[in-house]
């Protein structure tokens, strides 16, 4: 019964990791269309900036802030020099971004070199519940993804920033018409996801080792929870998460994570191939 327990636990605090990764790529590709592959790199510039700080202050929370911040300008950049060209060509964004996680992997490489940084976990340890250990830290992803996915539908449906920014991705030229400054909108969005995807790097940095690669690692994930659980679609990142978080453990637990990863993305390109709209727009369409 432990076992099953911790399994349970694991389970759930890999969906809330893969939840933290994907909201940011939430508002890039499912409100502004694009289709942005340094989605994980932005997740590589906050894990660092964490790395940074933390090891300078000692304080992982200023950390948090700074790999946040991090990767919000980094996005901020990437937008003014890049994709505010891109937004009518999707394709373009892919095959752009691509280049530019290319770049800036490599110069995270040149200035950090490619020896794994590691970020000391502040909450050491964990709640003993009966004869189970809970980690503190991954109990608090779990908050953290809540949080996150919480505020993200207050401030879309509950403010005039979400509402604006619903209108100038709905529906571009009546926005337009109507006197909206939709490429600021637009500026905004996508340094906000970028910047909740630095937020991830650094709350996953103390129970992963900080290396060139990591947004590598963490980017294909993200994707096929979009793509599974529909683009644009809230409901679908959770049961996408849900999905690729439960499915990757339950085939790791007999076999290996490397394993799990490559038969998980031989499932995603099979349901993609089957339901390319996603799982959520298939159930409600």
């Amino acid at each position: 019964m432990v076992w099953i327990t911790e399994q349970v636990f694991s389970a759930v605090s890999l969906v809330a990791i893969l939840v933290l990764i994907t909201a940011g790529l939430h508002l890039t590709w499912g409100l502004l269309g694009v289709i942005n592959l340094a989605h994980g790199e932005m997740l590589l510039v906050g894990a660092y900036a964490t790395w940074y700080v933390t090891s300078a202050t000692g304080n992982i929370w200023l950390g948090l802030g700074a790999g946040a911040l991090a990767a919000a300008l980094a996005g901020w950049v990437i937008e003014r020099t890049v994709i505010q060209f891109l937004y009518d060509r999707p394709i373009d964004t892919l095959v752009a971004t691509w280049a530019v996680s290319i770049v800036v992997r490599q110069g995270v490489q040149l200035l950090f070199g490619a020896i794994p940084k590691a970020v000391t976990d502040p909450l050491v340890g964990g709640f003993v519940v009966g004869e189970m250990t809970i980690s503190r830290w991954r109990a608090l992803l779990v908050v953290v993804a809540v949080l996150v996915v919480l505020a993200l539908r207050a401030i879309m449906q509950r403010t005039s920033f979400g509402l604006r920014v619903r209108a100038a991705t709905s529906n571009r030229e009546l926005a337009l018409v109507q006197g909206l400054p939709v490429w600021r909108i637009y500026t905004q969005t996508f340094v906000l996801g970028c910047g909740l995807a630095g937020l991830a790097g650094g709350l996953i940095a103390p129970i992963s080792a900080v290396t060139p690669f990591l947004g590598v690692d963490y980017a294909l994930p993200a994707f096929f929870v979009i793509v599974i659980g529909g683009v644009g679609s809230w409901a679908g990142m959770l049961l996408g998460a849900a999905i690729i978080g439960t499915a990757t453990l339950g085939i790791a637990l007999p076999t290996s994570y490397v394993i799990a990863q490559v038969l998980t993305l031989l499932l995603a390109i099979v349901f993609v191939r089957i339901r390319p709209q996603g799982l959520v727009r298939t159930l409600t369409g």
